[in-house]
Protein backbone atom coordinates (compact mmCIF):
# COMPACT_ATOMS: atom_id res chain seq x y z
CA UNK A 1 0.00 0.00 0.00
CA UNK A 2 1.45 3.46 -0.78
CA UNK A 3 1.68 6.27 1.29
CA UNK A 4 2.50 9.59 1.20
CA UNK A 5 2.36 12.90 3.57
CA UNK A 6 0.24 15.97 2.75
CA UNK A 7 -0.54 18.61 5.07
CA UNK A 8 -0.44 15.94 7.69
CA UNK A 9 -2.66 13.84 6.09
CA UNK A 10 -1.21 10.59 5.85
CA UNK A 11 -3.07 9.23 1.98
CA UNK A 12 -3.85 5.44 1.17
CA UNK A 13 -5.07 4.37 -1.94
CA UNK A 14 -7.75 2.85 0.01
CA UNK A 15 -9.20 6.09 1.09
CA UNK A 16 -8.52 9.43 2.08
CA UNK A 17 -10.27 10.07 5.52
CA UNK A 18 -10.74 13.96 5.21
CA UNK A 19 -14.04 14.32 8.04
CA UNK A 20 -14.05 12.11 11.39
CA UNK A 21 -16.69 9.01 10.60
CA UNK A 22 -19.64 8.21 12.30
CA UNK A 23 -19.18 6.36 14.76
CA UNK A 24 -22.29 4.25 14.20
CA UNK A 25 -20.45 2.84 11.21
CA UNK A 26 -18.45 0.89 14.09
CA UNK A 27 -18.91 -1.93 15.92
CA UNK A 28 -18.45 -0.84 19.15
CA UNK A 29 -17.25 -3.40 22.23
CA UNK A 30 -19.15 -3.12 25.12
CA UNK A 31 -17.91 -0.21 27.73
CA UNK A 32 -15.32 -1.44 30.58
CA UNK A 33 -16.47 -1.80 33.56
CA UNK A 34 -13.49 1.56 34.40
CA UNK A 35 -12.92 4.47 32.78
CA UNK A 36 -9.49 4.61 32.51
CA UNK A 37 -7.18 1.80 32.38
CA UNK A 38 -5.05 0.69 35.77
CA UNK A 39 -2.22 2.66 36.50
CA UNK A 40 0.05 0.22 38.00
CA UNK A 41 -0.81 -2.47 35.86
CA UNK A 42 -0.79 -0.51 32.25
CA UNK A 43 2.60 1.04 33.42
CA UNK A 44 4.20 -2.12 34.57
CA UNK A 45 2.80 -3.67 31.24
CA UNK A 46 4.36 -0.94 28.98
CA UNK A 47 7.87 -0.54 30.98
CA UNK A 48 8.13 -4.54 30.10
CA UNK A 49 8.56 -3.84 26.47
CA UNK A 50 11.16 -0.63 27.48
CA UNK A 51 12.99 -3.43 29.36
CA UNK A 52 13.13 -5.51 26.34
CA UNK A 53 14.36 -2.82 24.15
CA UNK A 54 17.04 -1.86 26.56
CA UNK A 55 18.18 -5.44 26.34
CA UNK A 56 19.57 -4.58 22.98
CA UNK A 57 20.70 -0.71 23.09
CA UNK A 58 22.08 -1.34 26.52
CA UNK A 59 21.86 0.56 30.21
CA UNK A 60 22.19 3.95 28.23
CA UNK A 61 18.50 3.10 26.60
CA UNK A 62 16.79 3.38 30.21
CA UNK A 63 18.52 6.28 31.49
CA UNK A 64 17.55 8.34 28.54
CA UNK A 65 14.12 7.18 28.78
CA UNK A 66 13.39 7.84 32.43
CA UNK A 67 15.12 11.45 31.68
CA UNK A 68 12.51 11.93 29.51
CA UNK A 69 9.28 10.68 31.15
CA UNK A 70 10.59 12.49 33.76
CA UNK A 71 10.57 15.75 31.65
CA UNK A 72 7.09 14.82 30.11
CA UNK A 73 5.36 14.48 33.73
CA UNK A 74 7.25 17.31 35.07
CA UNK A 75 5.36 19.73 32.75
CA UNK A 76 1.89 17.70 33.53
CA UNK A 77 1.93 18.34 37.17
CA UNK A 78 4.55 21.44 37.83
CA UNK A 79 7.06 20.39 40.16
CA UNK A 80 10.60 19.60 38.97
CA UNK A 81 11.39 15.66 38.49
CA UNK A 82 12.70 13.80 41.13
CA UNK A 83 17.17 13.65 41.00
CA UNK A 84 17.17 9.81 42.88
CA UNK A 85 15.20 7.66 39.64
CA UNK A 86 17.34 5.55 37.81
CA UNK A 87 15.21 2.67 36.87
CA UNK A 88 12.44 1.33 35.51
CA UNK A 89 11.09 -0.07 38.89
CA UNK A 90 12.18 3.09 40.84
CA UNK A 91 10.19 5.16 37.69
CA UNK A 92 7.34 2.32 38.19
CA UNK A 93 6.62 3.80 41.34
CA UNK A 94 6.92 6.93 41.30
CA UNK A 95 4.64 7.21 38.54
CA UNK A 96 1.57 5.53 40.50
CA UNK A 97 2.46 7.94 43.09
CA UNK A 98 1.58 10.56 41.16
CA UNK A 99 -1.65 9.65 40.11
CA UNK A 100 -3.47 11.81 41.90
CA UNK A 101 -2.80 14.87 40.21
CA UNK A 102 -2.26 13.21 37.03
CA UNK A 103 -4.91 10.77 36.17
CA UNK A 104 -2.96 8.91 33.29
CA UNK A 105 1.02 9.09 33.74
CA UNK A 106 1.66 6.20 31.10
CA UNK A 107 0.45 8.45 28.66
CA UNK A 108 3.96 9.81 29.52
CA UNK A 109 5.64 6.10 27.91
CA UNK A 110 4.28 6.97 23.93
CA UNK A 111 6.32 9.60 23.57
CA UNK A 112 9.40 9.23 25.69
CA UNK A 113 9.76 5.64 23.98
CA UNK A 114 9.83 7.14 20.04
CA UNK A 115 12.22 10.10 21.79
CA UNK A 116 14.33 7.61 23.35
CA UNK A 117 14.38 5.31 19.99
CA UNK A 118 15.36 8.42 17.97
CA UNK A 119 18.40 9.33 20.13
CA UNK A 120 19.84 5.90 18.51
CA UNK A 121 18.92 5.68 15.47
CA UNK A 122 16.59 8.15 14.18
CA UNK A 123 13.41 6.82 13.67
CA UNK A 124 11.00 4.43 14.98
CA UNK A 125 11.34 1.22 13.91
CA UNK A 126 12.87 -1.95 14.84
CA UNK A 127 12.11 -1.00 18.95
CA UNK A 128 8.44 -0.38 18.49
CA UNK A 129 8.50 -4.18 16.68
CA UNK A 130 9.85 -5.79 20.01
CA UNK A 131 7.76 -3.95 22.27
CA UNK A 132 4.49 -4.91 20.53
CA UNK A 133 6.22 -8.26 20.49
CA UNK A 134 6.49 -8.35 24.12
CA UNK A 135 2.92 -6.90 25.22
CA UNK A 136 1.28 -9.44 22.69
CA UNK A 137 3.01 -12.56 24.20
CA UNK A 138 2.20 -10.91 27.70
CA UNK A 139 -1.35 -11.32 27.08
CA UNK A 140 -1.33 -14.67 27.34
CA UNK A 141 -4.14 -15.31 25.01
CA UNK A 142 -4.38 -19.41 24.54
CA UNK A 143 -4.04 -20.67 21.24
CA UNK A 144 -5.98 -23.81 19.74
CA UNK A 145 -2.98 -26.44 19.50
CA UNK A 146 -2.32 -28.38 16.84
CA UNK A 147 -4.44 -26.45 14.10
CA UNK A 148 -2.37 -24.97 12.44
CA UNK A 149 -4.95 -23.73 9.42
CA UNK A 150 -8.49 -22.94 10.30
CA UNK A 151 -10.15 -19.91 8.82
CA UNK A 152 -10.25 -17.71 11.27
CA UNK A 153 -12.93 -15.22 12.50
CA UNK A 154 -11.64 -11.64 13.05
CA UNK A 155 -14.59 -10.54 14.39
CA UNK A 156 -13.97 -13.28 17.55
CA UNK A 157 -9.66 -12.77 17.80
CA UNK A 158 -10.60 -8.73 18.22
CA UNK A 159 -13.42 -9.66 20.59
CA UNK A 160 -10.48 -12.21 22.64
CA UNK A 161 -7.83 -9.75 22.56
CA UNK A 162 -10.27 -7.01 23.83
CA UNK A 163 -11.54 -9.26 26.56
CA UNK A 164 -7.91 -10.07 27.83
CA UNK A 165 -6.79 -6.72 28.01
CA UNK A 166 -9.72 -5.26 29.46
CA UNK A 167 -9.92 -8.24 32.22
CA UNK A 168 -6.55 -6.78 33.56
CA UNK A 169 -7.25 -3.08 33.31
CA UNK A 170 -4.85 -2.40 30.65
CA UNK A 171 -7.54 -1.57 27.68
CA UNK A 172 -8.74 1.76 26.87
CA UNK A 173 -12.30 1.65 27.86
CA UNK A 174 -14.13 1.61 24.77
CA UNK A 175 -13.02 0.35 21.78
CA UNK A 176 -14.64 -0.52 18.10
CA UNK A 177 -13.81 -1.73 14.86
CA UNK A 178 -15.41 -1.62 10.91
CA UNK A 179 -14.66 -4.18 8.47
CA UNK A 180 -13.64 -3.20 5.14
CA UNK A 181 -14.84 -4.89 1.86
CA UNK A 182 -10.85 -5.71 1.04
CA UNK A 183 -10.33 -7.48 4.32
CA UNK A 184 -9.13 -4.62 6.34
CA UNK A 185 -10.26 -3.61 9.24
CA UNK A 186 -10.44 0.14 11.21
CA UNK A 187 -9.92 0.14 14.83
CA UNK A 188 -11.47 3.19 16.19
CA UNK A 189 -10.06 4.49 20.70
CA UNK A 190 -12.60 7.05 21.21
CA UNK A 191 -10.73 9.28 23.67
CA UNK A 192 -7.68 6.89 24.25
CA UNK A 193 -6.17 7.48 27.56
CA UNK A 194 -2.71 7.40 26.12
CA UNK A 195 -3.21 10.37 23.98
CA UNK A 196 -1.33 12.73 25.68
CA UNK A 197 2.04 11.21 24.83
CA UNK A 198 1.16 10.06 21.33
CA UNK A 199 -0.15 13.84 20.72
CA UNK A 200 3.43 15.33 22.20
CA UNK A 201 5.64 13.02 20.32
CA UNK A 202 3.50 13.23 17.14
CA UNK A 203 3.65 17.37 17.19
CA UNK A 204 7.74 16.39 17.77
CA UNK A 205 7.65 14.45 14.51
CA UNK A 206 8.66 11.50 16.80
CA UNK A 207 6.55 8.95 15.52
CA UNK A 208 7.53 8.33 11.62
CA UNK A 209 8.13 4.71 11.22
CA UNK A 210 11.16 4.03 8.57
CA UNK A 211 8.68 4.54 5.61
CA UNK A 212 7.39 7.54 6.44
CA UNK A 213 3.85 6.19 8.26
CA UNK A 214 3.00 6.86 11.72
CA UNK A 215 3.36 4.70 14.81
CA UNK A 216 0.76 3.21 17.43
CA UNK A 217 1.71 0.88 19.61
CA UNK A 218 -1.61 -0.85 20.68
CA UNK A 219 -2.33 -1.24 17.03
CA UNK A 220 0.95 -2.30 16.44
CA UNK A 221 0.25 -5.39 19.78
CA UNK A 222 -2.91 -5.84 17.91
CA UNK A 223 -1.01 -6.93 14.55
CA UNK A 224 1.31 -8.99 16.44
CA UNK A 225 -1.70 -11.20 18.05
CA UNK A 226 -2.98 -11.47 15.00
CA UNK A 227 -0.30 -12.80 13.39
CA UNK A 228 0.43 -15.10 16.04
CA UNK A 229 -3.26 -16.57 15.61
CA UNK A 230 -3.46 -16.59 11.84
CA UNK A 231 -0.14 -17.25 10.49
CA UNK A 232 -0.32 -14.04 8.47
CA UNK A 233 1.67 -10.89 8.94
CA UNK A 234 -0.03 -7.60 9.43
CA UNK A 235 0.41 -4.33 9.56
CA UNK A 236 -1.37 -1.18 10.18
CA UNK A 237 -1.64 2.66 8.64
CA UNK A 238 -2.79 5.60 11.45
CA UNK A 239 -5.63 7.49 9.39
CA UNK A 240 -6.76 11.27 9.85
CA UNK A 241 -7.79 12.69 12.11
CA UNK A 242 -5.16 12.54 14.08
CA UNK A 243 -5.89 12.16 18.01
CA UNK A 244 -8.98 14.58 17.40
CA UNK A 245 -11.73 13.84 18.35
CA UNK A 246 -10.32 9.99 18.71
CA UNK A 247 -7.86 7.75 16.82
CA UNK A 248 -8.47 5.47 14.02
CA UNK A 249 -5.98 2.90 12.17
CA UNK A 250 -6.60 0.51 9.60
CA UNK A 251 -5.33 -3.58 10.10
CA UNK A 252 -4.48 -5.52 6.98
CA UNK A 253 -2.99 -8.33 5.77
CA UNK A 254 0.03 -8.27 4.00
Amino acid sequence: MDNSCSNGKIITQKREIVEPPDLSEFVMFEKAPYDLPDVRTSTEFLLKGIEEEAKIYGPVFTEKFVKYTLEFISQKIGEPPPKDIKTLSQLLEYLVSISDRYSTPYAAIPYSQPKTENDFHGQTGAGTTIEARSFAKGLKIERNAGNEEWEFNIDQLLKNIRDVATAIKFCPSKVGYKKNNDGSVDIVFPNCPYKDGCLKAYQENLLKRHDGRLRCVPIATVCQYLGMFTNYLWDYDRLEPLYEPFCISRIYII
